[in-house]
């Protein structure tokens, strides 16, 4: 977990906003959270915002044997990469702690890249 405060340790999921406030716009009105994610401390070239997978993508990991596992993005990034080749992205999630506005977090995961678009079966 990275923190743009000095912020450690574990923060449960409900104390969390994802994404942030105001995304997208405030990504490019709000200096802390630009600097956080470009410039600062991850070093982001590429921000996406990844809704729920279509349903057809469960079924086609789930055919190729591949069931994904709550909470490790990595193992189920490799796995769907393995079994169908989808390429892997590695970043961050980047959040927003929800009792103190203004102050981010991030969390290192992985997604994978289908037709173009970032997809993350990960159940949460």
């Amino acid at each position: 977990l990275s923190s743009s405060a000095d912020v450690r340790g574990p923060i449960p999921a409900a104390e969390l906003c994802s994404p942030p406030r105001g995304w997208p716009e405030r990504f490019s009105q709000d200096r802390a959270l630009n600097s956080f994610i470009g410039a600062g401390r991850l070093r982001g070239k590429r921000c996406r915002l990844t809704a729920p997978p279509p349903g057809r993508l469960f079924d086609e990991a789930a055919s190729a044997g591949v069931l994904p596992i709550p909470g490790d993005s990595r193992a189920n990034a490799e796995a769907l990469h393995a079994a169908l080749g989808w390429p892997i992205i590695k970043g961050y999630a980047v959040l927003e702690l929800a009792a103190q506005p203004g102050v981010f977090a991030a969390l290192a995961r992985q997604w994978n890249c289908v037709r173009g678009v970032w997809v993350d079966l990960t159940p949460r």
